[in-house]
């Protein structure tokens, strides 16, 4: 039996299902580039297991890059709208607060950030545009502040829906 092992969250109850479960595989499979970062790893994972040394020198050790590095190419951005940041990807849907506009309508979002296949910009070396469509305005739940004087006889109800925008990112550049 191969499992896949995430050695630095063990804790507490985790680390005692962990010890259970190494006591009962045959091979111990870890998330690593290779093969000098697989023995760091099981190190790290004999000091945190204290005591149960005998259960990890007993298995033969295999490692798995992609378990590790999954290799997904992906443009992320932060963008900035009405005040807020959001980490946006190409073809998300998000609710943003109100923009102005109605549906249908091209946005332009400014650009803090921009991570292209580990290549990260910052601040103004960002070149990147990212364009979003409005899709709908819609208003959010019913808030109500309710105030109360006791035996006074005052009270006051007042409710508000938050207007947000539903946009969806069209591209990335």
């Amino acid at each position: 039996m191969r499992i896949p092992l995430c050695i630095y969250e063990a804790k507490g109850r985790a680390k005692k299902d962990l010890i259970f479960i190494l006591s009962g595989i045959e091979t111990l499979t870890l998330r690593a580039t290779n093969i000098t970062e697989a023995r760091s790893n099981v190190g790290h994972l004999s000091r945190k297991l204290s005591g149960h040394k005998s259960l990890i020198s007993r298995l033969p050790i295999t490692f798995s890059p992609y378990l590790c590095r999954p290799n997904f190419k992906r443009m992320i951005a932060v963008v900035k709208v009405a005040g807020q940041q959001f980490k946006v990807e190409k073809d998300q849907t998000l609710y943003v607060p109100h923009v102005e506009g109605k549906a249908g309508d091209k946005l332009e979002l400014e650009v803090l950030l921009v991570d292209a296949d580990g290549k990260l910009s910052i601040g103004s070396s960002v070149k990147t545009k990212v364009q979003a469509e409005i899709i709908d305005q819609i208003k959010g739940d019913t808030v109500i502040a309710y105030k109360q004087k006791r035996r006074k006889g005052f009270h006051k109800k007042k409710g508000h829906r938050t207007a947000y925008t539903k946009i969806k990112v069209t591209s990335i550049k």
